[in-house]
């Protein structure tokens, strides 16, 4: 994964820099590759982008970000990976369009040169970018199709606009207070999770999936779609059990096979299910011999209920493991999720995976090691007990109001709403609350 940030309005060149360099150093931890940012003075206002890299695909500076389109003088930051990119490389090179590097970052660009917007339609990946088209003096941001990559933004109509891959980087652009929203919280606590667009914190949103939007350099909306919808079932196309599964197959081949496109070492997470096993099988198909797959799985070695370690490791020592005495390691409790990896390459999930604590160094991946305090304070503002009260009170009157209900439709809402309350305390979660986040 990557960072990126963005930011428009009235704001002196010295200061935009220096919150996008804070917003950069917010996700340290999402790209420890390369960073980079620029500040561009564009009309009454400032246009200043940022990103924090972690390379995938052009290890070379041609891979790097903001990346400049020297026939237009667009900017582009993004975070993802655009699986179809051989195909549109090749398409935009018959078109006459020539690339210094291989990256699908340089991909986007020149896709959007070519066929603006539009260019939308024909990505297959997950993915979130912020693009500064220079012709027509406008920020596009946009996000791939189910929002596997997330884009979180606020703004202040005609004074400015700002956004990132993580909504502590909005606040530590000074721009942005850390304030619950009320209303997202009830959602919470009625529904078990926070409605698209709104977020826990008030004023921020994020750009709901398969869309894009579109702002001027004071950061005013000026244009907005959907690219993309789930499609309708075809119920006058008629398929027998055989061709159904022959298409489903032909389907997961070519989406496991364009997610196997890196420069870097490929993993795989790998449980004891028939998905995970599926995509590791159609993986070590597509795979040389001589290219080394890596399986991860977690493990808690204290409750044989939860533990899919034994299966893991037979799957893994058919499919990829040289030597499957050490295909995986031991666990540990079930209050620490470790990773399963051949041994001195642990990876572990404390306080309800706010903190990630990471040594991959035997497999050849790097990863930030945050404080997990710093993190848990840059995530939430401090506690408010009053309002904290009125939380707990409010669930405890919901309860008494519908318990019938409660106990026979939103048993899960209402853990959750318990365990939120905890969470923003400070308190461990249940043990129960860790292991489903496995």
């Amino acid at each position: 994964m990557c960072g990126i940030a963005a930011l428009l309005g009235k704001h002196k060149p010295e200061c935009a820099a220096a919150m996008v360099h804070t917003m950069n150093d917010a996700q340290a931890h999402r790209g420890p590759d390369d960073q980079g940012a620029v500040v561009l003075q564009v009309g009454g206002g400032i246009v200043g982008l940022g990103n924090r890299r972690l390379a995938i695909l052009d290890l070379s500076p041609h891979g790097h970000q903001p990346m400049h389109n020297p026939d237009t003088g667009d900017v582009l930051v993004y975070n993802g990976e655009i699986y179809n990119s051989p195909d549109l490389r090749r398409e935009l090179q018959q078109a006459g369009f020539t690339f210094r590097g291989h990256s699908d970052t340089e991909v986007l660009l020149r896709a959007f040169q070519h066929w603006g917007v539009d260019c939308l339609r024909r990505l297959r990946g997950m993915f979130a970018f912020a693009l500064w088209d220079a012709r027509r003096s406008r920020l596009l941001i946009a996000r791939d199709h189910l929002g596997i990559k997330p884009l979180y933004y606020a703004a202040r109509e005609g004074e400015w606009f700002v956004c990132a891959s993580e909504a502590r980087a909005l606040m530590s652009s000074g721009l942005v207070p850390p304030v619950v929203s009320q209303r997202a919280l009830a959602g919470y606590l009625a529904y078990g999770a926070v409605q698209e667009p709104l977020t826990l914190f008030e004023g921020v949103f994020t750009l709901p999936r398969g869309a894009w939007k579109e702002f001027d350099s004071l950061g005013r909306a000026t244009a907005q779609g959907t690219y993309w919808q789930f499609p309708r079932p075809d119920g006058e196309r008629k398929r027998s059990l055989e061709e159904a599964a022959e298409e489903g197959r032909a389907l997961l081949d070519q989406s496991v096979r364009r997610h196997l496109l890196s420069d870097v070492r490929v993993g795989i997470f790998l449980s004891s299910g028939l998905d995970s096993t599926a995509v590791l099988g159609i993986a070590r198909r597509f795979q040389s011999a001589a290219d080394h797959l890596n399986a991860f799985t977690v493990s808690f070695s204290d409750d044989p209920v939860y533990d899919e370690a034994a299966i893991a490791r037979v799957t893994g020592a058919l499919l990829i493991c040289d030597d499957p005495a050490q295909a995986l390691a031991s666990g540990v409790s079930a209050d620490r999720l470790v990773v399963l990896v051949p041994p001195g390459a642990i990876a572990a999930v404390t306080r309800a995976g706010f903190a990630a604590m990471v040594d991959v160094d035997q497999v050849g991946l790097s990863a930030a090691r945050p404080d997990p305090d710093t993190i848990w304070r840059s995530t939430l503002p401090e506690p408010d007990p009053a309002f904290l009260a009125g939380c707990v009170a409010a669930a405890a009157l919901s309860a008494w109001l519908g318990a019938a209900l409660i106990r026979t439709r939103y048993p899960v809402a209402m853990r959750r709403a318990l365990d939120m309350t905890a969470t923003i305390q400070g308190l461990r979660p249940p043990a129960r609350t860790v292991r489903g986040l496995a």
